[in-house]
């Protein structure tokens, strides 16, 4: 995400809110994709997190609009969603949470980069000493011995992470839409894209356990859903 050269009290928390929600998210991706399918896990993640916030935050005038800015939001529902949440959770298959959650605190040093080369905006050494204390903090957190080393599905969530960070740049162009609209268009048609695709798994049963499922619905609605509301907003 772009740091405004203001920062406020309301940003700060902002990104601490979303930094421990998509932490827990790969805690949930772990548990839910190797039961319910990396496939069906990202259908149900981006339809629960739609369900619950279009309704809310989407007015009719808008949908109405939508074929004026019809790409952009195609563009992040498959490129700032659907495709990362799925690298992440087939990556769940091999790798554990800590790893992912350290691979993905790239984003910022992605979206950094980027930034400049698109965007054309100055290199500020103390924005890149902080993403760098960032990465390092999570490191440690997690610890560097629990961190597991298997090439593709490191590959697989550092290439999220950079889709994640260019998303980032692009919602940057987007400053006339409200973000809480881009938020939302973009889980619904990462939805209508992705759900035939669960097809592909072949289910044919969904008993699974409570943990399961309460894994799968706080996945949708509080690292998905409200965490992208405050992602797109930053």
């Amino acid at each position: 995400m772009i740091m405004k050269s203001k920062s406020s009290v309301v940003d700060w928390f902002l990104i601490l809110a979303i930094g421990a929600a998509w932490g827990a998210s790969f805690l949930f991706i772990k548990v839910a994709a190797p039961v319910v399918g990396p496939i069906t896990l990202v259908a149900t993640r981006l339809f629960i997190a739609s369900l619950l916030l279009v309704p809310i935050f989407v007015r009719f005038e808008q949908l109405r609009n939508l074929k004026h800015h019809f790409f952009p939001l195609i563009f992040l529902g498959i490129f700032n969603a659907s495709i990362p949440f799925l690298l992440f959770s087939y990556s769940a298959l091999s790798i554990n949470a800590g790893t992912m959650s350290v691979l993905n605190g790239t984003t910022p040093l992605f979206a950094f980069m980027i930034s400049i080369v698109w965007l054309k905006l100055s290199f500020n050494w103390t924005q890149l000493i902080g993403i760098s204390i960032g990465i390092l903090g999570l490191i440690i957190f997690v610890g560097f011995e629990s961190l597991q080393f298997s090439t593709f599905p490191l590959f697989l969530c550092l290439l999220a992470a950079f889709l994640y960070a260019f998303c980032s740049n692009y919602i940057y162009k987007l400053e006339h839409l409200e973000p809480t609209y881009i938020a939302c268009m973009t889980l619904l048609i990462g939805t209508i894209i992705f759900s035939p695709l669960t097809i592909l798994e072949g289910r044919s049963s969904f008993n699974f356990s409570p943990e399961v499922l309460w894994s799968v619905f706080l996945l949708g609605f509080l690292c998905t859903g409200l965490a992208y509301i405050g992602f797109v907003i930053l």
